[in-house]
């Protein structure tokens, strides 16, 4: 792409994936108007953004990860957490569609952000989340090593991983921006 024209280079090519781009929003939201909503902002970022993109790398997954982020953003603006689908489902989903997706730079960068949260978490709630996806302990079992019941440790685990998603998203978008 041409430095001097990449802005309108990036928005070619984003127009030209726009049913992948539309189909990743949609799957994320469920909501036709948002999604519409939501692409005409993912553009906007693109052209606010293109000067930080690597005309080495395939477009497309960039296009993905700045809609992840207006998604996220649309859904914490509302109260609304990405109940229906995991983003990390989508990644693999659109991923197949093509082969151009690179997740891994992604997901280096997002095992450093979860990494950081995690480290930044009180020691009793690091030890939960050890146990439970480290060590692979069942919910009953840390329950008994904690000496708290099971519900407590279920409810710890819900409020764990809604921080540390939000954690994590906060992360990644200082990181892109």
């Amino acid at each position: 792409m041409a430095e001097t024209n990449i802005v309108e280079d990036l928005l070619r090519e984003y127009y030209a994936n726009q049913r992948q781009v539309y189909g990743y929003i949609y799957s994320g939201v469920r909501d036709y108007h948002a999604t519409q909503d939501i692409f005409q902002e993912v553009a906007i970022a693109i052209t606010r953004k293109a000067d930080r993109y690597d005309p080495a790398r395939p477009a497309l997954p960039w296009f993905f990860g700045i809609a992840h982020f207006e998604i996220l953003n649309w859904l914490r603006a509302r109260g609304k957490q990405p109940a229906h689908v995991s983003f990390d489902v989508l990644d693999e989903c659109f991923g197949e569609m093509d082969p151009s997706f690179a997740v891994t730079a992604d997901l280096s960068l997002r095992e450093q952000a979860l990494k950081t949260c995690i480290e930044g978490l009180p020691e009793k709630q690091r030890s939960i989340i050890d146990l439970r996806y480290s060590k692979k302990q069942s919910c009953d079992r840390i329950a008994t090593s904690v000496n708290q019941s099971i519900q407590s440790i279920y409810a710890v685990i819900k409020r764990l991983k809604v921080a540390l998603r939000d954690c994590v998203s906060t992360r990644l978008e200082q990181e892109l921006s």
